[in-house]
């Protein structure tokens, strides 16, 4: 073999990687229908390509075997290798021709450009870029993907696993301001979704979104390109008129008004079907309520308990509760003796002649309030205090 000029001239290089054409496309949009039954996998694609070429030495065709070396590279130079070598002993060549399946990593087909290079018998004969077939380049990273016809998906992807974690789609992103998954739906008519995520498993998830850490795991936008606002909205089942939204959480649920400061009025709002406000709590901490079965009376922001007093005792609590007294709202309930159950009877003081009962309260601060009972008072042994802070 030395000394001698050896060539390979490409005739086909075929990538069989992962696409597959077969009768399916031929179905109309109105056969388009969800997998029937348990589909079947009788044999998965797998990660090889067949190389063909023709082999020349000193300008004639070769017949015989030779030893082939095969590797991939990242560089029009075949400097970079991507991967091992793929060692092809005993290549058959006849009249020139032959032909090898060339089994690779298929995670090295990122969408990077790629080179193969070549040795016969110890010798390098080349360094030829691998090209795609032309519509493998809707699946490299940056490609497009467009859905033109009615009725149909521009990406149908279907996991028929019956067990395990198993995704119809998994997208991940690890740019600082990437999407793992972005999807955009501009049909004007019609129901028509970016990104449609569904599970048939009751513990599953239709679509699950994790960000890192502190990042968003969903951001909703609505209207942003029409000048009507931003809504990220949620909305029920658009079919079931009795469907709910559930939160369910292992903690708690936390509710950022005016996250972003810019001074525009925000409310945390419940409205009914008449979109009559019938709760609202706004940036602020005012709460406005209304309507049956809403209206409950806010706790208070203390609240003493039953505090018992010998007549014509005095005794101070500690609230420390700060702010405002004028925004304090305070309320003194008595539990009267005898099983006359809780009323405000006496509430305040009175007298009676000589005789003064009752129980009240007095010196009231932003940290402390006194609570008092008359020193003939019969009816009040149990008094009790909430305090109310409003903004």
């Amino acid at each position: 073999m030395k000394g001698k000029g050896i060539l390979v001239s490409v005739c086909v290089a075929g990538l069989l990687l992962a696409l597959t054409l077969g009768s399916g496309l031929a179905q109309g949009p109105e056969e388009r229908a969800e997998p029937q039954g348990t589909p079947v996998i009788e044999a998965v694609v797998s990660s090889k390509f067949t190389y063909q070429g023709m082999l020349r030495e000193d300008g004639a065709p070769v017949t015989g075997a030779r030893d082939m070396v095969f590797a991939l590279f990242s560089d029009d130079a075949c400097t970079a290798m991507v991967g091992g070598e793929i060692s092809m002993p005993g290549v058959e060549v006849d009249q020139g021709i032959f032909s090898v399946e060339l089994t690779v990593s298929q995670s090295s087909f990122n969408g990077q450009g790629l080179w193969l290079g070549i040795q016969v018998e110890g010798t390098s004969v080349g360094c030829q870029e691998i090209l795609p077939v032309p519509y493998a380049l809707s699946l490299r990273p940056g490609a497009r993907i467009e859905g033109v016809q009615e009725n149909w998906d521009a990406v149908h992807a279907v996991n028929t696993a019956g067990a395990g974690a198993s995704y119809g789609v998994y997208a991940r992103s690890y740019a600082p301001q990437g999407r793992g998954l972005y999807g955009y739906a501009s049909a004007t008519s019609g129901v028509n979704y970016g990104v449609y995520g569904r599970s048939d498993s009751s513990t599953g998830a239709g679509v699950y979104a994790r960000g890192y850490d502190a990042g968003a795991d969903l951001i909703l936008a609505g209207n942003a390109d029409t000048m009507l606002g931003d809504d990220g909205r949620i909305f029920s089942d658009p079919n079931y008129a009795s469907s709910d939204i559930h939160v369910i959480v292992n903690d708690g649920i936390r509710i950022d008004l005016d996250q972003d400061g810019n001074g525009e009025d925000a409310d945390f709002e419940i409205r009914n079907a008449d979109d009559t406000l019938i709760f609202n709590v706004d940036e602020s901490g005012v709460v406005t309520f209304g309507g049956a079965g809403i209206a409950a009376f806010p706790r208070p922001a203390y609240d003493t308990g039953w505090v018992g007093l010998g007549q014509g005792d005095s005794v101070n609590r500690t609230h420390n509760l700060g702010g405002n007294t004028d925004r304090y709202v305070v309320d003194l309930t008595c539990q009267r003796s005898g099983g006359a159950g809780v009323s405000n009877w006496g509430v305040g003081g009175d007298a009676n002649g000589s005789e003064y009962y009752g129980a009240w309260w007095s010196n009231l601060t932003t940290s402390a309030i006194t609570l008092h009972r008359w020193d003939d008072d019969s009816d009040c042994p149990n008094v009790r205090v909430r305090i109310w802070v409003y903004p």
